[in-house]
């Protein structure tokens, strides 16, 4: 219960380009939005904004950037990456703030805390993928020319996997995970 005796709920919830934070309830909407803009209000850390920054600028990767049907460009590395500042920013929320609001953790988050990650099989597969691109275009989509097709999914990886390292290295995880 907050310090106005009231109890408000919300979602722990990651969405492209939002804070993952959202009002689970009429009550807490009411008062605070659907989507919580401004995390300070409920009393989060700088740092704990900070990683929520991070975390939602790393979730903003995720998706293929030449199409989004096509599989992630994220290393198993990434994925790992992901997930430990997904359960460190939830904990992190838990612990400033979950004495004054119910925090709950929505069904995609949880499974994305508590997935097995298995980094080599990951890795395979976008190998597998980069020098394959054609037997993963979906039903429905068509391109002209197949080399081209090719080594612009080649390029773009190549542009990913240079700033996933720089992400990683900054960050540390890559000097711990090789």
């Amino acid at each position: 219960m907050n310090k106005d005796g009231e109890e408000y709920k919300f979602k722990f919830m990651l969405d492209y380009g939002c804070n993952c934070l959202w009002g689970f309830d009429e009550k807490t909407q009411n008062k605070y939005g659907y989507h919580i803009e401004d995390l300070t209000e409920l009393g989060l850390s700088k740092e704990t904004i900070k990683l929520n920054d991070l975390v939602d600028e790393l979730n903003c990767t995720y998706l293929n950037p030449i199409y989004q049907g096509f599989p992630s460009f994220w290393s198993g590395e990434m994925h790992k990456y992901f997930q430990s500042k997904v359960t460190e920013l939830y904990k992190n929320i838990e612990k400033e703030v979950g004495n004054l609001y119910e925090i709950i953790l929505h069904e995609s988050s949880k499974d994305l805390i508590e997935k097995e990650i298995n980094m080599a099989e990951i890795n395979n597969f976008i190998e597998d993928f980069i020098a394959n691109p054609i037997k993963y275009i979906p039903k429905g989509i068509y391109i002209k020319d197949e080399i081209i097709f090719k080594k612009e999914i080649t390029e773009e990886y190549n542009k990913w996997k240079e700033k996933e390292k720089r992400i990683l290295v900054k960050n540390s995880y890559w000097n711990i995970s090789h």
